[in-house]
């Protein structure tokens, strides 16, 4: 290793885009395949040439610094997330991560989306609250689309400005929901603003992507956290009845899309979280309100001519739950 990171730096310098490239998919190779084993000393020094490299204008192959920073982070388990609070040296959590949010704010789209959604696997992975900042850069583009299979662009450019807006639409809906924090707060701060943007594009986008929303929505009921004022407090009392009734709103539109059994199993899966956390909350009210919403979506399910037969068991024992 000590004679590989004596050659990798002078790759990283390289005025060749491809070289600086692969230097870096390299460093990334040796996080992924040593882990958590690197010394301590050689993990900072990783993670300051990987955010030096970052410094300076997009380049084709630059979004393998940001992935390689990810394995680094990842594969070093918690001792690297440990050795990069310590603010010393070249490298740290922070300076770590304000070169990341840097470059999710970059206008190449395929650069952002990678960015993005490395960023929000790194917040996720070390479980750190940065939802705000993140949801800051990327609430300006969440905005619903709505591409017609049978609609033809007059323009190619047309077009390919759609496909850009889809594939940055599945970044965001990804990296919010990996970003989702435990943070009561927080989560009382964006919960219903973040459930309204997805009930906006849930309805108008690609399947793909509806699949996207049916994951974060997932992510952001398991770490949901009813607020302990919710007996004294109406304001609480009001949120929970407000996120309940969203989440259920975003299941059943999920639910009556056809033809599609992944979207339907993932969402079925999200709908038995969402019971669960119900069950648990023991209060009438919130489960009155859910099952008034979803329970034709389930009824359409079950109906379904076309639903695989798994899918149907899973809806009839989820609606007699």
């Amino acid at each position: 290793l000590t004679e590989i990171m004596d050659i990798i730096p002078k790759a990283m310098e390289s005025g060749k885009w491809s070289v600086k490239a692969q230097a870096a998919r390299a460093m990334g190779t040796i996080c992924t395949k040593l882990g958590g084993t690197i010394n301590p000393s050689v993990q900072k020094r990783i993670a300051a040439l990987l955010i030096g490299a970052l410094a300076g204008r997009t380049w084709a192959g630059k979004e393998c610094i940001i992935r390689s920073l990810q394995d680094l982070v990842v594969y070093g388990g918690d001792g690297v997330a440990a050795n990069l609070q310590d603010k010393s040296g070249d490298a740290s959590l922070e300076t770590l991560l304000e070169a990341l949010f840097k470059e999710c704010k970059k206008e190449k789209v395929e650069y952002k989306v990678v960015a993005l959604v490395t960023t929000a696997t790194i917040i996720n992975h070390i479980n750190k609250d940065l939802f705000k900042e993140l949801y800051d850069i990327v609430s300006p583009h969440m905005k619903g689309s709505n591409p017609s299979e049978d609609a033809q662009p007059q323009e190619s450019e047309d077009k390919e400005d759609k496909e850009n807006d889809l594939k940055l639409q599945e970044a965001i809906i990804t990296s919010l929901g990996l970003a989702w924090p435990a943070n009561v707060n927080t989560q009382k701060m964006f919960a219903i603003e973040m459930l309204d943007r997805m009930e906006t594009i849930v309805g108008a986008t690609t399947r793909k992507n509806q699949e996207c929303v049916a994951i974060a929505l997932g992510r952001i009921m398991q770490k949901w956290k009813e607020p302990s004022d919710i007996n004294t407090s109406q304001a609480s009392g009001q949120l929970c009845e407000d996120v309940f009734s969203r989440a259920a709103r975003i299941l059943s539109t999920l639910l009556l899309v056809p033809k599609f059994g992944d979207l339907r199993t993932k969402t079925l899966k999200v709908l038995g979280t969402v019971i669960k956390l119900l069950v648990d909350s023991k209060r009438a009210s919130l489960v009155y309100i859910f099952r008034d919403e979803i329970s034709k979506s389930l009824d359409g399910v079950i109906k379904d001519l076309g639903s695989d037969p798994a899918i149907k068991t899973t809806a009839r024992d989820l609606k007699a739950a």
